[in-house]
């Protein structure tokens, strides 16, 4: 289980849960999870006590997250990603907009001359990937700009191949946090969305200033500067503590880590059964 910053399942509000048939999952969570499983997740303590008041649990453990092992073995990775897209000279910028609730036919980025300019001196590559769930966002390729939503890879793989991440309020900023990329938070609805999904954390605690863009002239700017921003010392002491928060263990062998856990809890069991 991955953490998150935005509100989940039953510690939603009351417009997120409600359409999810809430007494049922309910139900299945409070009389099946509750009380037989032990459920995984990388983050902190503080952390941990969100996803357990959020699924009705009191069984996650901090521990680590098997699908991150792909950022430091890169055996693991099975596609060629840049050959598939021919895009072999070029650096990645992978833009992942969250879902907006019932949102219709937004634009998030405007594809405009500026915009392609920085992306083409800085030899760049932006591929936009939305939510599964999405289907109202307005995407507009280019040469430089390509939609891979529809496409079938893996988003781990998609992180090791890329240089830097925009993101917003999606979690998937916390697995890249282990690359040790860069990282652009283009919150341009901020007010908007937050308005109808609240947050575990207050937004500007789990976001780095010098590159949170709040316009696309911000994003812009930070993009055809992050070169210079990234070694800043606010901005690498800011990305530590975001990592800290976030995860516990940032070595790897995660997966291998797990099975040991799930052994030894199986032997505990096994060991303490009254017959």
């Amino acid at each position: 289980m991955k953490n998150y910053i935005k509100k989940i399942w039953f510690d939603a509000n009351e417009k997120s849960y409600k359409k999810n048939n809430n007494n049922i999952y309910n139900y299945i969570y409070t009389n099946f999870f509750n009380n037989k499983v032990i459920l995984w997740t990388t983050c902190s303590e503080v952390s941990k006590n969100n996803l357990n008041k959020s699924q009705k649990t009191n069984k996650y453990k901090i521990t680590w997250l098997a699908r991150n092992d792909i950022f430091f073995n890169k055996k693991l990775i099975e596609k060629n990603i840049k050959k598939d897209l021919k895009i072999k000279n070029k650096k990645i910028i992978l833009y992942t907009p969250t879902y907006r609730d019932n949102w219709k036919n937004y634009e998030p980025i405007i594809i405009n001359n500026k915009l392609l300019k920085i992306i083409n001196n800085e030899n760049y590559i932006l591929l936009i990937k939305a939510h599964q769930w999405d289907w109202n966002i307005i995407i507009k390729e280019n040469t430089n700009i390509i939609n891979i939503s529809k496409l079938n890879y893996d988003i781990q793989e998609i992180m090791n191949y890329s240089d830097i991440l925009i993101t917003d309020y999606s979690s998937i900023y916390i697995d890249f946090l282990l690359t040790n990329k860069p990282i652009i938070f283009y919150s341009f609805d901020k007010n908007k969305y937050l308005k109808s999904r609240n947050t575990y954390f207050k937004y500007e605690d789990v976001t780095i200033k010098e590159t949170t863009a709040k316009n696309q002239n911000e994003l812009e700017y930070i993009i055809k500067n992050i070169h210079f921003i990234k070694i800043e010392d606010n901005y690498i002491n800011k990305y530590i503590k975001l990592k800290n928060l976030f995860h516990k263990y940032q070595n790897w062998w995660y997966c291998k880590n797990i099975l040991n856990e799930i052994y030894n809890y199986e032997k505990y069991l096994n060991n303490n059964t009254i017959n």
